[in-house]
């Protein structure tokens, strides 16, 4: 798929995303997704390959974050969150169904 870099998703809450930005962390958490075991909590930072991680500003890893939420509420990812770490960061674990 090619993605202009230039288009947007506007989120539930109102946030503008970069398109490219949302396929990626989507796709992020498809590769590791099969392999994710239940009962298991993950920040988006843990879930994310390091390497992707690393190259985003703070300000695309904070509208990255805001992804994972509108993903799950949308039915794209079967996760869910439960609660926050030390950080603040949102935590998800996949639901029991999957």
């Amino acid at each position: 798929m090619i993605i202009n870099h230039h288009e947007i998703l506007v989120l539930y809450d109102g946030v503008e995303v970069p398109l490219w930005l949302y396929h990626e962390v989507l796709d992020q958490i498809k590769e590791i997704i099969d392999i994710w075991p239940h009962n298991t909590c993950y920040t988006l930072k843990n879930i994310c390959d390091r390497e992707f991680w690393d190259s985003l500003t703070q300000g695309e890893q904070r509208l990255a974050g805001k992804c994972v939420p509108h993903m799950i509420i949308s039915g794209v990812l079967p996760l869910e969150c439960t609660g926050k770490n030390r950080a603040n960061a949102l935590l998800y674990r996949k639901k029991k169904w999957v």
